[in-house]
């Protein structure tokens, strides 16, 4: 979590941004065409990218739990009609989020069509600020929230089994766990497409700009391809789809809430909210 474009975003009330929202190319289809589920039990890497393991509202067999079983005394939770809480379109398409270090006073953005070739789609996106550090994450397509209601079930079963699931990863799945520990999700927030960037502008004040173009007609399955001018900043964008994966949509994981689960000084499990830093 010491990455600035992650410490910057999470100040927000959305939860913990996430540096990397696709799944890496290894892992099943099924897993990467859905993204980080509600109930998913996952490992948040060094890089800042997430790989669900488990999925504690899924039984065992299910595709969302590994082929190698589920952890000893597996309890799971059976999500009911209202149990989840949708928000579509949370963020509507073309919204900018910006870092909180930024204030409202000093931090502008817009967003305007320009000309491209038949075919194609292309649109420049503006951010000026007087701010020298920021971070920003642009959602050509929106993105749309997940919430889980009956939250004191998951920091329950959390509770009294997370010491079977980090043995369970450790043994089992052959799995480092890191300080963060295992990330329980009841709260995530998904795209279709996006563009992250943390910036580090020494000329106060100067506009920059970042320019989107369109592979196809912009819509579901378009891809994209992203340039900063007038800036210094660590970007990247996506999902860089394959064949065959020009419908998949809203699963790419920008923020996600939840708690995390690390081992108590008293050999058992403690269960913080996540992101636990102060906002």
């Amino acid at each position: 979590m010491s990455d600035a474009y992650t410490k910057q975003l999470s100040s927000r009330a959305h939860g913990f941004a996430v540096r990397f929202p696709n799944l890496s190319d290894d892992l099943p289809p099924t897993l990467r065409q859905t993204g980080v589920e509600v109930g998913a039990i996952c490992l948040l890497h060094a890089d800042g990218s997430l790989e669900p393991l488990l999925n504690l509202t899924q039984p065992q067999g299910d595709h969302s739990n590994p082929k190698e079983g589920v952890p000893q005394n597996w309890e799971w939770i059976r999500l009911n009609a209202g149990d989840l809480r949708a928000n579509g379109l949370f963020f509507p398409p073309n919204t900018a989020v910006s870092s909180t270090t930024a204030g409202k006073e000093d931090f502008s953005f817009s967003v305007e069509a320009s000309a491209a070739p038949i075919g194609e789609a292309s649109a420049t996106f503006r951010a000026t600020s007087t701010r020298s550090r920021k971070a920003m994450l642009f959602l050509p397509d929106g993105a749309s929230n997940w919430d889980a209601r009956p939250i004191g079930k998951f920091h329950a079963l959390a509770h009294k089994h997370g010491k079977n699931w980090r043995k369970f990863v450790r043994d089992v799945l052959n799995r480092e766990i890191g300080p963060e520990g295992l990330i329980l999700v009841t709260g995530v927030t998904k795209a279709t497409s996006w563009c992250i960037a943390a910036v580090d502008n020494s000329s106060q004040g100067r506009e920059m700009s970042l320019k989107l173009k369109a592979a196809s007609v912009a819509g579901v399955g378009a891809s994209y391809s992203w340039e900063w001018e007038n800036a210094t900043s660590s970007m990247h964008s996506g999902p860089h789809r394959r064949p065959g994966e020009e419908s998949w949509h809203d699963n790419q994981t920008v923020f996600l809430r939840g708690f995390q689960i690390l081992p108590s000084l008293a050999g058992g499990t403690n269960v913080r909210p996540f992101p636990n830093f102060k906002f």
